[in-house]
């Protein structure tokens, strides 16, 4: 929480600087208003009141557009908002000590951001600006069996109606009911183009259980066979760091690419290849032709 701009909108509004992500949590992932005495008394009394249901408590409404930055598995920052990356993403204290029930959504800043708001504010209104794994991607199935919520609304824009956002993805302003627990399905909402004119409809779909574009194809075995790992179909890669699909597999005939099944990456970075792909993100399998027609596994789908 930082400083807001005068505007009458705010008239008498108490403001002060916080660090929601590392202030006031205990080594057990309580929250201790004590610890920094940096929240004002009347907004802990108004938490208190409405975490007991007292009647007349005031209802609480949070507005926030966090960053978006993620690390990955092995603590590497990737940035989502701007160009710069963001060090120790998922380094910062309520993530080490109260997310272990969120699998990896300890890996991203605003998932950080609605875990803190889910333990804390339980019965808050929140609305958000945000990408939209939080719905669908299958790395936060975890985080989707802990938060439950009630749509109440929203839209989405294109990235690149932000200053400073590059990439094809959308950005969401979305409003939970967050003292509803209800599971997350799909959700449908406005598209709006950067003027803020109604330009479509778009659904997000959860696709929890379902088998998706990452489990298609089972990837092969590498062998040591030399390949020529390409940085689009037909130029070979440039990079000299952290090189990838610079090997094959026996009986392979082309090479499938899948870096995530979230609308920023299947629009963009799903293809097949005549040789390995260089980038250093992203599923890959190595197709082959099947000995006796496609079987067809529950889950994995065909193998080539």
């Amino acid at each position: 929480m930082s400083a807001l701009p005068a505007n009458p909108a705010f008239a008498g509004a108490e403001i002060f600087q916080y660090d929601y992500l590392n202030d006031d949590v205990t080594d057990f992932g309580e929250i201790d208003y004590d610890l920094s005495g940096k929240v004002p008394m009347a907004l802990r009394q108004a938490i208190a009141d409405a975490r007991e249901g007292k009647k007349g408590a005031k209802p609480i409404l949070v507005l926030i557009n966090p960053p978006y930055a993620e690390a990955t598995s092995g603590g590497v920052s990737v940035a989502r908002a701007t160009s710069s990356n963001k060090l120790g993403v998922a380094n910062t204290r309520f993530a080490n000590a109260a997310m272990a029930s969120y699998g990896k959504a300890s890996n991203e800043l605003y998932t950080q951001f609605v875990a803190r708001i889910d333990q804390e504010l339980p019965s808050a209104t929140l609305a958000m600006f945000s990408t939209l794994k939080y719905l669908s991607a299958p790395t936060l199935n975890d985080f989707r069996c802990v938060w439950k919520a009630l749509f109440l609304g929203g839209f989405v824009v294109h990235n690149r109606c932000f200053e400073g956002l590059q990439g094809d993805f959308p950005i969401s302003f979305l409003i939970w009911d967050t003292s509803k627990g209800e599971s997350i399905s799909d959700v449908t909402t406005d598209a709006l183009d950067k003027d803020g004119n109604i330009v479509g409809e778009k659904t997000f779909l959860n696709y929890d259980g379902n088998p998706l574009l990452t489990d298609w194809a089972v990837r092969p075995q590498s062998n040591r066979e030399p390949a020529v790992p390409l940085k689009n179909a037909i130029v070979p890669a440039t990079a000299t760091k952290d090189l990838r699909g610079d090997r094959w597999s026996d009986g392979a005939v082309a090479w499938l690419n899948c870096a995530g099944n979230d609308p920023q990456n299947a629009s963009t970075k799903t293809m097949l290849f005549s040789s390995g792909w260089g980038f250093r993100r992203g599923r890959r399998w190595r197709a082959r032709i099947p000995r006796t027609g496609c079987a067809l596994p529950r889950r994995r789908g065909c193998r080539w």
